[in-house]
């Protein structure tokens, strides 16, 4: 692990992502600091997939992960798959911040697997409702589809 970390800051962003995939499962304090660090990555993929790696691949639960994946869930810019890593690593640990995002993104009707995710993890039956609504609103592949009904059973309870 610790010569991965000699690679994050590295000026091609494929070496960051190769250090990035090396980290993705890694609970060690340095590890874990080195995603957070690349989950703000200039670098799209470097990004999504430390986010990905904070949110759903390890189980730490820190203030400054939780940090970290509310900077990604909050960003407007990022259009890849950051934002919705960081809402399902914030609803994994029952983070409330994720409650309002998820329901932003229900009712807006871009949602996806991820969000469908986050609102699983979340199982709020607040969220019931919004997700319902998103049943006839348009033609989902079979994964999202089947997403969108495990959000809606565990938000039911």
């Amino acid at each position: 692990m610790k010569p991965l970390l000699k690679l994050i800051n590295h000026p091609n962003s494929d070496v960051r992502f190769g250090a990035t995939w090396g980290l993705l499962c890694e609970e060690d304090p340095l590890a874990i600091e080195a995603l957070i660090e690349l989950s703000s990555d200039d670098d799209e993929d470097v990004r999504d997939w430390a986010t990905f790696g904070l949110g759903s691949q390890i189980d730490t639960d820190t203030p400054e992960i939780r940090k970290a994946l509310f900077r990604r869930a909050i960003d407007s810019t990022d259009k890849g798959n950051a934002p919705g890593e960081g809402l399902v690593g914030l609803a994994k640990r029952q983070d409330g911040r994720a409650f309002e995002l998820i329901l932003k993104r229900l009712e807006a009707g871009n949602a996806g697997n991820l969000i469908f995710e986050a609102a699983e993890y979340l199982a709020d039956p607040r969220l019931s409702p919004a997700l319902e609504n998103l049943r006839d609103v348009r033609e989902y592949s079979a994964y999202d589809r089947n997403r969108l009904e495990d959000a809606i059973a565990a938000c039911k309870g």
